[in-house]
């Protein structure tokens, strides 16, 4: 497979993350691309440590912001940040190049609202990944 591209265990919905390693070698990938969520189902700490003893190079983590709902559920804001922090966290430890993170739904918000709530929302994680170099 060209060293350019990265294949995302998106392509593998229902397998846990042992299999989606099995099927990247057989791949022949040497960057990949992994969905967060698995990594939150299957356990963090666990997942982080497979993915670094894996050795492929990591594209890209796929990071939902908010899962359920829209950002008009201030209450779910500080557990969804600690979730991105996690992720950078994880982003940082294991040499991903990039974070590539979804909004998730707008709930009963307008576009212009929603936009204003999610860049206030991910400032203070920008800020703290900003500041510890990643």
């Amino acid at each position: 497979m060209h060293p350019r591209i990265s294949v995302n265990n998106l392509c593998f919905a229902g397998s846990d993350l042992a299999s989606d390693i099995e099927r990247w070698r057989a791949l022949q990938a040497s960057q990949i691309g992994v969905q967060t969520l698995k990594m939150r189902h299957e356990g963090w700490d666990p997942s982080v440590a497979l993915l670094g003893s894996s050795g492929f190079r990591i594209a890209t983590f796929v990071h939902p912001f908010m899962l359920t709902n829209g950002l008009d559920r201030s209450d779910l804001i500080e557990s969804s940040r600690q979730e991105l922090s996690r992720t950078l966290g994880a982003a940082q430890t294991l040499g991903a190049s990039t974070v590539y993170m979804t909004t998730g739904g707008h709930g009963g918000l307008s576009w212009e609202d929603d936009a204003e709530r999610f860049a206030a929302a991910v400032a203070p994680c920008a800020e703290k990944a900003r500041r510890s170099g990643v």
